[in-house]
């Protein structure tokens, strides 16, 4: 089977976690992005505190990222490329720079399960990344749990609570990019 997983000069792997309209006083936000470097050994991470800390969080990622012309940026799914264009629309000072950076997104997930039959019960990252043999560091921890972490962390829960959701980001880069590796 041939993937043709899309290459780049350049490969990182973003999660971000965003806090829906399911919270009583917190407007919908992206609280969490975490990216996995080219070399796949160092994860680095931006945290926004509420609504008001997103732009500074988005601008502190973008930086990292710096030009992302010629990187491929995977995802899995491709829903991060739908927060990309929200966020543009809610800070458009760094929308011309978010769309270079949707522009450089790889939908791993897509470009993967459309080409392999793995027999799992579904084909969420986790279930694939265990079936291929990667091993999390910590608990799976899904979407809810994450945004209920986040929201425990901003009531006062401490370092304690977001270093689990700091671990549970990693994980899932870590997975992505060892989905990469193994169907390379």
């Amino acid at each position: 089977v041939v993937l043709d997983i899309p290459q780049g000069d350049r490969s990182l792997y973003l999660v971000i976690g965003t806090s829906g309209g399911d919270h009583p006083t917190l407007a919908p936000h992206a609280y969490l992005a975490g990216v996995l470097g080219p070399k796949r050994d160092r994860h680095t991470v931006f945290v926004a505190k509420g609504p008001a800390g997103e732009a500074r969080m988005v601008r502190a990622l973008l930086d990292f990222v710096g030009d992302p012309a010629g990187s491929c940026v995977y995802l899995w799914p491709g829903a991060e490329q739908g927060i990309l264009t929200t966020l543009a629309g809610r800070h458009p000072r760094l929308a011309p720079r978010l769309a270079a950076l949707a522009a450089a997104c790889v939908d791993l997930k897509d470009v993967v399960t459309k080409r392999v039959y793995f027999g799992t019960r579904t084909y969420g990252l986790a279930e694939v990344a265990a079936f291929l043999g990667y091993r999390p560091r910590t608990p799976t921890m899904d979407g809810h749990e994450a945004m209920t972490c986040y929201w425990d962390w901003l009531e006062g829960a401490g370092k304690p609570a977001l270093a689990r959701l700091e671990a549970a980001n990693a994980d899932a880069c870590r997975a992505m990019a060892y989905v990469h590796a193994a169907l390379d």
